[in-house]
């Protein structure tokens, strides 16, 4: 079979909105409601946690799996400061659940 647009939508547009969405403007806004005055990647553990927590709970059944690449997701947007390093590698993890889904058949991890 091959990769359809799902799979693309998974590999460009949803790492650049879910980012966009979580990370620059969630956790942000979540420390200053004036986002626009908090630098990327500022840290604050209510932030953390509860942007970790909403994206898990964005996963579905698989809220698990979420929780622990959002966790990875805010670390490494804290830690790198950098949008393009944190779509990136949003996209990387996006297209390896992608290219397991069509090989093995694993339709239900697509939601």
């Amino acid at each position: 079979m091959q990769p359809g647009p799902q799979s693309t939508g998974a590999a460009v547009l949803v790492p650049v909105l879910e980012e966009l969405f979580w990370r620059v403007w969630l956790m942000c806004w979540l420390i200053v409601p004036d986002f626009r005055q908090i630098a990327l990647g500022a840290y604050s553990a209510t932030s953390f946690w509860v942007v970790a927590a909403l994206f898990a709970s964005e996963h579905g059944p698989y809220w698990d799996v979420g929780l622990v690449a959002g966790i990875v997701f805010n670390f490494w947007m804290i830690r790198t400061k950098s949008l393009g390093d944190l779509i990136l590698s949003h996209a990387v993890a996006n297209v390896c659940l992608s290219a397991y889904v069509i090989a093995a058949g694993k339709w239900e991890y697509w939601l």
